[in-house]
């Protein structure tokens, strides 16, 4: 029998075939054909951990493919780790992953902008309201100050302590402090 005819017999590659062979676990006959019958006894015969001539038996083999082996766990994380790195490298490049810091930065500037935007409100609006409700402007932007801070903390969800001192202060006169230059 011919060696690729051998190996589709063995369900083996003519190269594993050809391996062994080399490493004299198989005779070729003059012609370079194999004895069937001598190649299977000595395929099984001078297979690892099974007993042949001049082979001891290994009573507990140690297989590193055991789920139960060290090396067995170290590989096995590895190879999840690397899987995770390839992972998130191809979603990179796909573009559906994009680096976090950035996004972050740029939505803490927008809630800043629009923080700051309403805190500045009523310094702006104080004078014309006042003026139409006939009250004193720094008593009403003090009003609107403390009103506008306090629709913000709900909107950010913030207890009561997380607030500036200057917040919780009562209607005590301030002077022009805060009254931003609106008199």
């Amino acid at each position: 029998m011919s060696v690729e005819q051998y190996a589709q017999h063995r369900g083996v590659t003519s190269r594993a075939v050809y391996a062994a062979i080399r490493e004299g676990r198989l005779e070729r006959l003059a012609g370079g054909l194999l004895d069937v019958e001598d190649c299977d006894a000595r395929w099984f015969a001078l297979r690892k951990g099974l007993p042949g001539p001049g082979r001891p038996v290994d009573p507990a083999p140690k297989d590193v493919h055991e789920p139960t082996s060290k090396l067995f766990q170290v590989k096995l994380g590895l190879e999840r780790e690397r899987l995770r790195e390839r992972t998130l490298r191809r979603k990179k490049l796909q573009r559906a992953l994009v680096e976090r810091a950035p996004f972050e930065r740029r939505i803490f500037e927008l809630v800043r902008a629009e923080r700051d935007a309403w805190q500045r409100w009523p310094a702006r609006v104080c004078g014309g309201m006042a003026g139409q409700l006939g009250v004193e402007p720094a008593a009403l932007q003090r009003l609107l100050d403390r009103a506008v801070i306090a629709h913000l903390a709900e909107l950010a969800d913030l207890p009561k302590h997380h607030r500036s001192a200057d917040d919780d202060q009562g209607d005590g006169d301030q002077g022009d402090e805060g009254a931003s230059g609106v008199a």
